[in-house]
């Protein structure tokens, strides 16, 4: 989604932050025990935090209660920091906390 080039990455409060030009997703690290095959050294988990597109509901994850992106006009995004519970954002229009 909006080219797919990572613009800004940052790992806050062990989350990492990563936008494109028109997103802004979160990535969650879990550690597995590695016991076997079917349980990985690390897994993760990626959601949309905002999009400047609506997305499409139920493709990705189908269940009810899966978090929806906040809609936004991003441009550009560059991730600042966490502040007052929300994730602030450097745009081309100025900046936004999501």
């Amino acid at each position: 989604e909006g080219g797919g080039s990572v613009v800004s990455m940052r790992f806050i409060h062990g989350v990492l932050y990563c936008s494109t030009y028109a997103a802004v997703h979160a990535i969650f690290f879990a550690a597995g025990d590695g016991a076997d095959e079917s349980d990985a050294a690390c897994s993760l988990d990626v959601l949309p935090v905002s999009s400047s597109r609506v997305p499409p509901r139920g493709l990705d994850d189908p269940h009810p209660s899966s978090p929806s992106p906040t809609v936004a006009a991003l441009r550009g995004p560059h991730i600042l920091t966490y502040h007052s519970g929300g994730l602030l954002l450097s745009t081309s229009a100025g900046p936004r906390l999501l």
